[in-house]
Protein backbone atom coordinates (compact mmCIF):
# COMPACT_ATOMS: atom_id res chain seq x y z
CA UNK A 1 0.00 0.00 0.00
CA UNK A 2 3.56 1.76 0.29
CA UNK A 3 3.93 1.72 -2.66
CA UNK A 4 1.08 3.12 -4.92
CA UNK A 5 0.90 6.41 -5.82
CA UNK A 6 -1.78 8.36 -4.50
CA UNK A 7 -4.96 9.60 -7.70
CA UNK A 8 -4.35 12.80 -8.90
CA UNK A 9 -7.10 15.26 -8.02
CA UNK A 10 -8.68 16.22 -11.56
CA UNK A 11 -11.66 19.18 -12.04
CA UNK A 12 -13.91 19.29 -15.05
CA UNK A 13 -12.60 21.69 -17.67
CA UNK A 14 -14.98 20.35 -20.82
CA UNK A 15 -13.11 17.61 -23.56
CA UNK A 16 -10.52 20.25 -25.11
CA UNK A 17 -8.27 20.14 -22.30
CA UNK A 18 -8.17 22.80 -19.29
CA UNK A 19 -6.79 25.53 -18.24
CA UNK A 20 -7.05 29.48 -20.37
CA UNK A 21 -7.05 27.78 -23.81
CA UNK A 22 -9.75 25.33 -23.31
CA UNK A 23 -12.27 27.86 -22.09
CA UNK A 24 -11.21 30.23 -25.18
CA UNK A 25 -11.47 26.86 -27.78
CA UNK A 26 -14.94 26.31 -26.19
CA UNK A 27 -15.89 29.69 -26.62
CA UNK A 28 -15.48 29.81 -30.25
CA UNK A 29 -17.23 26.79 -30.81
CA UNK A 30 -20.13 28.05 -29.19
CA UNK A 31 -20.20 31.29 -31.37
CA UNK A 32 -19.70 29.42 -34.53
CA UNK A 33 -22.93 27.00 -33.82
CA UNK A 34 -24.63 30.25 -33.57
CA UNK A 35 -23.57 31.77 -36.70
CA UNK A 36 -24.37 28.60 -38.57
CA UNK A 37 -27.46 28.79 -36.46
CA UNK A 38 -28.31 32.59 -37.08
CA UNK A 39 -27.10 32.87 -40.72
CA UNK A 40 -30.81 33.49 -42.61
CA UNK A 41 -30.62 36.62 -40.78
CA UNK A 42 -27.29 37.84 -40.66
CA UNK A 43 -26.45 37.53 -44.30
CA UNK A 44 -28.04 41.27 -45.08
CA UNK A 45 -26.10 42.61 -41.98
CA UNK A 46 -23.01 40.60 -43.78
CA UNK A 47 -23.73 41.95 -46.65
CA UNK A 48 -23.93 45.65 -45.69
CA UNK A 49 -20.89 45.77 -43.83
CA UNK A 50 -18.64 43.76 -47.16
CA UNK A 51 -20.43 46.71 -49.01
CA UNK A 52 -19.41 48.99 -46.65
CA UNK A 53 -15.79 48.15 -46.27
CA UNK A 54 -15.19 48.06 -50.17
CA UNK A 55 -16.92 51.93 -50.11
CA UNK A 56 -14.95 53.13 -47.38
CA UNK A 57 -12.08 51.50 -49.09
CA UNK A 58 -12.90 53.20 -52.29
CA UNK A 59 -13.26 56.42 -51.02
CA UNK A 60 -9.65 55.83 -49.38
CA UNK A 61 -7.92 54.94 -52.40
CA UNK A 62 -9.20 58.37 -54.66
CA UNK A 63 -8.60 60.25 -51.46
CA UNK A 64 -5.06 59.16 -51.80
CA UNK A 65 -4.78 59.66 -55.43
CA UNK A 66 -3.64 56.06 -56.05
CA UNK A 67 -7.12 55.34 -57.61
CA UNK A 68 -7.02 58.68 -59.85
CA UNK A 69 -4.11 57.83 -61.32
CA UNK A 70 -4.62 53.98 -62.09
CA UNK A 71 -8.10 55.41 -63.79
CA UNK A 72 -6.15 58.08 -66.01
CA UNK A 73 -3.57 55.44 -66.78
CA UNK A 74 -6.33 52.96 -67.73
CA UNK A 75 -8.54 55.34 -69.32
CA UNK A 76 -4.93 56.85 -71.47
CA UNK A 77 -4.25 53.08 -72.70
CA UNK A 78 -8.10 52.27 -73.63
CA UNK A 79 -7.92 55.83 -75.88
CA UNK A 80 -4.83 54.39 -77.57
CA UNK A 81 -6.00 51.05 -78.66
CA UNK A 82 -8.94 52.27 -79.30
CA UNK A 83 -7.40 54.83 -82.08
CA UNK A 84 -5.28 51.80 -82.95
CA UNK A 85 -8.54 50.02 -83.77
CA UNK A 86 -9.69 52.87 -85.94
CA UNK A 87 -12.05 54.01 -84.32
CA UNK A 88 -10.83 57.55 -83.93
CA UNK A 89 -12.26 61.02 -84.65
CA UNK A 90 -11.78 62.30 -88.55
CA UNK A 91 -14.13 64.47 -89.33
CA UNK A 92 -17.20 66.34 -88.42
CA UNK A 93 -20.28 67.44 -90.42
CA UNK A 94 -23.02 70.50 -89.64
CA UNK A 95 -26.01 70.89 -91.37
CA UNK A 96 -29.02 73.40 -90.81
CA UNK A 97 -25.56 76.42 -90.78
CA UNK A 98 -26.64 79.83 -92.35
CA UNK A 99 -25.89 82.62 -90.30
CA UNK A 100 -23.87 81.03 -87.36
CA UNK A 101 -20.22 80.48 -88.61
CA UNK A 102 -18.73 77.44 -89.12
CA UNK A 103 -15.04 77.98 -87.14
CA UNK A 104 -17.63 79.21 -83.87
CA UNK A 105 -19.48 75.73 -83.68
CA UNK A 106 -16.03 73.68 -84.25
CA UNK A 107 -14.51 75.96 -81.38
CA UNK A 108 -17.27 75.16 -79.44
CA UNK A 109 -17.08 71.80 -79.71
CA UNK A 110 -13.67 71.57 -78.03
CA UNK A 111 -12.84 68.22 -79.88
CA UNK A 112 -9.45 67.42 -81.63
CA UNK A 113 -9.19 65.20 -85.16
CA UNK A 114 -7.41 62.00 -84.04
CA UNK A 115 -8.89 61.71 -80.29
CA UNK A 116 -10.67 58.54 -79.52
CA UNK A 117 -14.33 59.03 -80.89
CA UNK A 118 -15.53 56.97 -78.19
CA UNK A 119 -14.87 59.19 -75.74
CA UNK A 120 -16.16 62.19 -77.31
CA UNK A 121 -18.98 63.57 -74.55
CA UNK A 122 -22.58 64.43 -76.88
CA UNK A 123 -24.27 66.12 -74.04
CA UNK A 124 -21.34 68.06 -73.48
CA UNK A 125 -20.75 69.49 -76.82
CA UNK A 126 -24.26 69.94 -77.45
CA UNK A 127 -24.79 72.20 -74.40
CA UNK A 128 -21.69 74.07 -75.97
CA UNK A 129 -23.46 74.43 -78.99
CA UNK A 130 -26.22 75.86 -78.08
CA UNK A 131 -24.46 78.52 -75.82
CA UNK A 132 -23.86 80.27 -79.13
CA UNK A 133 -25.74 82.79 -79.46
CA UNK A 134 -27.48 81.98 -83.25
CA UNK A 135 -28.16 78.75 -82.23
CA UNK A 136 -31.72 77.51 -81.09
CA UNK A 137 -31.64 73.72 -80.22
CA UNK A 138 -28.57 71.70 -81.64
CA UNK A 139 -28.36 67.54 -81.94
CA UNK A 140 -24.98 65.74 -81.70
CA UNK A 141 -24.63 62.56 -83.24
CA UNK A 142 -21.51 59.95 -83.07
CA UNK A 143 -21.26 58.33 -86.41
CA UNK A 144 -19.21 55.34 -86.62
CA UNK A 145 -16.29 54.46 -86.84
CA UNK A 146 -14.78 58.22 -87.21
CA UNK A 147 -17.33 61.37 -87.80
CA UNK A 148 -19.79 63.58 -85.37
CA UNK A 149 -22.49 65.30 -87.05
CA UNK A 150 -24.28 68.36 -85.90
CA UNK A 151 -27.51 69.18 -86.89
CA UNK A 152 -28.47 72.79 -85.95
CA UNK A 153 -31.94 74.83 -85.92
CA UNK A 154 -30.76 78.73 -85.76
CA UNK A 155 -32.99 81.35 -84.60
CA UNK A 156 -34.79 82.93 -86.93
CA UNK A 157 -34.66 86.73 -87.45
CA UNK A 158 -38.10 88.28 -86.64
CA UNK A 159 -37.50 92.36 -86.20
CA UNK A 160 -34.93 95.17 -84.81
CA UNK A 161 -34.83 96.11 -81.50
CA UNK A 162 -33.21 99.74 -80.90
CA UNK A 163 -32.60 100.47 -76.94
CA UNK A 164 -30.12 103.26 -75.61
CA UNK A 165 -27.23 100.01 -75.96
CA UNK A 166 -27.28 99.94 -79.75
CA UNK A 167 -29.31 97.30 -81.75
CA UNK A 168 -30.24 94.03 -81.49
CA UNK A 169 -31.17 91.21 -83.84
CA UNK A 170 -34.45 89.50 -81.69
CA UNK A 171 -35.93 86.58 -82.61
CA UNK A 172 -39.92 86.03 -82.59
CA UNK A 173 -39.66 85.22 -78.60
CA UNK A 174 -37.69 88.53 -78.06
CA UNK A 175 -34.00 86.44 -77.34
CA UNK A 176 -31.66 88.70 -78.37
CA UNK A 177 -29.67 86.96 -81.56
CA UNK A 178 -26.74 89.24 -81.84
CA UNK A 179 -25.80 92.93 -81.51
CA UNK A 180 -22.87 92.71 -84.33
CA UNK A 181 -23.94 93.34 -87.73
CA UNK A 182 -27.58 93.94 -87.47
CA UNK A 183 -27.27 96.35 -90.78
CA UNK A 184 -27.37 93.57 -93.17
CA UNK A 185 -31.47 92.78 -91.33
CA UNK A 186 -32.25 96.34 -92.46
CA UNK A 187 -35.80 94.91 -94.23
CA UNK A 188 -36.91 93.73 -90.68
CA UNK A 189 -39.28 95.55 -88.74
CA UNK A 190 -38.20 98.14 -86.01
CA UNK A 191 -39.53 98.08 -82.53
CA UNK A 192 -38.10 100.31 -79.87
CA UNK A 193 -38.44 100.74 -76.24
CA UNK A 194 -37.98 98.80 -72.85
CA UNK A 195 -40.16 95.42 -73.32
CA UNK A 196 -40.60 96.03 -77.03
CA UNK A 197 -38.37 92.55 -77.75
CA UNK A 198 -41.07 90.42 -75.60
CA UNK A 199 -44.57 91.96 -77.43
CA UNK A 200 -43.69 93.35 -80.40
CA UNK A 201 -44.35 89.57 -81.72
CA UNK A 202 -48.06 89.65 -81.93
CA UNK A 203 -47.93 93.07 -83.48
CA UNK A 204 -46.00 92.13 -86.13
CA UNK A 205 -48.41 89.47 -87.22
CA UNK A 206 -51.14 91.82 -86.84
CA UNK A 207 -49.14 93.98 -89.20
CA UNK A 208 -48.63 90.97 -91.30
CA UNK A 209 -51.79 90.71 -92.28
CA UNK A 210 -52.43 94.47 -93.57
CA UNK A 211 -49.51 94.53 -95.54
CA UNK A 212 -49.84 97.21 -97.32
CA UNK A 213 -49.58 99.40 -93.95
CA UNK A 214 -47.05 97.29 -92.47
CA UNK A 215 -44.89 98.41 -95.38
CA UNK A 216 -45.02 102.59 -94.48
CA UNK A 217 -44.42 101.16 -90.91
CA UNK A 218 -40.68 102.17 -89.95
CA UNK A 219 -40.96 101.87 -86.44
CA UNK A 220 -43.00 100.60 -83.62
CA UNK A 221 -42.57 102.30 -80.06
CA UNK A 222 -43.56 100.61 -77.14
CA UNK A 223 -45.36 103.21 -74.70
CA UNK A 224 -45.35 102.64 -71.13
CA UNK A 225 -45.31 99.44 -71.30
CA UNK A 226 -48.59 99.27 -72.42
CA UNK A 227 -49.61 100.16 -76.16
CA UNK A 228 -47.34 100.73 -79.36
CA UNK A 229 -47.44 103.86 -81.69
CA UNK A 230 -46.61 103.40 -84.88
CA UNK A 231 -44.46 105.43 -87.24
CA UNK A 232 -44.97 105.48 -90.53
CA UNK A 233 -42.38 105.97 -93.79
CA UNK A 234 -44.11 109.94 -94.11
CA UNK A 235 -43.90 111.03 -90.71
CA UNK A 236 -47.48 109.82 -89.37
CA UNK A 237 -47.49 108.42 -85.81
CA UNK A 238 -50.23 106.08 -85.51
CA UNK A 239 -51.31 106.16 -81.67
CA UNK A 240 -52.68 102.39 -80.71
CA UNK A 241 -55.23 101.26 -78.04
CA UNK A 242 -54.36 99.58 -75.07
CA UNK A 243 -56.42 96.64 -76.49
CA UNK A 244 -58.32 95.90 -79.72
CA UNK A 245 -55.06 96.56 -81.62
CA UNK A 246 -56.73 94.93 -84.73
CA UNK A 247 -59.50 95.82 -85.03
CA UNK A 248 -58.34 99.50 -85.11
CA UNK A 249 -55.69 98.74 -87.12
CA UNK A 250 -58.26 97.34 -89.87
CA UNK A 251 -60.57 99.55 -89.73
CA UNK A 252 -57.60 102.76 -90.29
CA UNK A 253 -56.54 100.35 -93.18
CA UNK A 254 -60.25 100.53 -94.76
CA UNK A 255 -60.78 103.96 -94.27
CA UNK A 256 -57.21 104.52 -95.80
CA UNK A 257 -58.42 102.69 -98.90
CA UNK A 258 -61.21 105.12 -99.24
CA UNK A 259 -59.92 108.09 -98.49
CA UNK A 260 -56.09 108.13 -98.40
CA UNK A 261 -55.82 109.37 -94.63
CA UNK A 262 -52.27 108.06 -94.43
CA UNK A 263 -51.34 110.42 -98.01
CA UNK A 264 -52.64 113.58 -96.40
CA UNK A 265 -50.23 116.13 -94.71
CA UNK A 266 -51.03 115.16 -91.09
CA UNK A 267 -48.71 114.67 -88.08
CA UNK A 268 -50.71 112.29 -86.12
CA UNK A 269 -53.80 109.84 -85.63
CA UNK A 270 -54.95 108.75 -82.33
CA UNK A 271 -57.14 105.66 -82.20
CA UNK A 272 -56.68 105.03 -78.33
CA UNK A 273 -60.67 106.03 -77.62
CA UNK A 274 -63.16 103.42 -78.46
CA UNK A 275 -65.77 106.31 -80.21
CA UNK A 276 -63.63 108.16 -81.80
CA UNK A 277 -60.19 109.32 -83.71
CA UNK A 278 -58.34 112.30 -82.85
CA UNK A 279 -56.17 114.02 -85.75
CA UNK A 280 -53.08 116.30 -84.85
CA UNK A 281 -52.68 118.60 -88.45
CA UNK A 282 -49.45 119.98 -87.46
CA UNK A 283 -48.45 123.21 -87.27
CA UNK A 284 -50.27 123.84 -90.96
CA UNK A 285 -53.54 122.83 -89.47
CA UNK A 286 -55.67 124.94 -86.96
CA UNK A 287 -54.97 121.76 -84.32
CA UNK A 288 -56.40 118.40 -83.84
CA UNK A 289 -59.86 117.52 -84.76
CA UNK A 290 -61.96 114.55 -84.37
CA UNK A 291 -63.81 111.74 -86.78
CA UNK A 292 -67.17 111.57 -84.42
CA UNK A 293 -68.80 108.35 -84.20
CA UNK A 294 -68.28 104.88 -85.48
CA UNK A 295 -69.15 105.22 -89.09
CA UNK A 296 -66.89 107.74 -89.78
CA UNK A 297 -69.76 110.07 -91.94
CA UNK A 298 -68.00 113.05 -91.03
CA UNK A 299 -64.15 113.62 -91.01
CA UNK A 300 -62.20 116.80 -90.57
CA UNK A 301 -60.14 117.77 -93.57
CA UNK A 302 -56.86 117.53 -92.45
CA UNK A 303 -55.40 120.58 -93.52
CA UNK A 304 -57.75 123.31 -93.09
CA UNK A 305 -59.84 122.10 -90.18
CA UNK A 306 -63.20 121.94 -92.53
CA UNK A 307 -65.43 119.30 -92.17
CA UNK A 308 -66.29 117.22 -95.64
CA UNK A 309 -68.69 114.81 -95.87
CA UNK A 310 -67.29 111.60 -97.15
Amino acid sequence: AQGRAAPRRTTRRGKAGGGFLGGVVTTLGRRITDLRRDAHRLGPILLFAGLSAVTIGSVWLVASGTAASALAFVDTRLQAGLVEAGLSLQRITIRGRTNVESDEIIEALQLDLGQSILHVDLEAARARVEAIDWVESATVMRMLPGTIHIELHERRPFAIWRTREGDALIDRAGTVITRHDVTQFAGLPFVVGPGAERTAGELIEILDRQPLLKARVVAAVRMGGRRWDLRLDNGITVRLPDSGVEEAIRELVELNAQHDILGRSIRSIDLRFPDRWIIDPGKDGDGPSEQQGEGGEILTDFVTGNEVTL
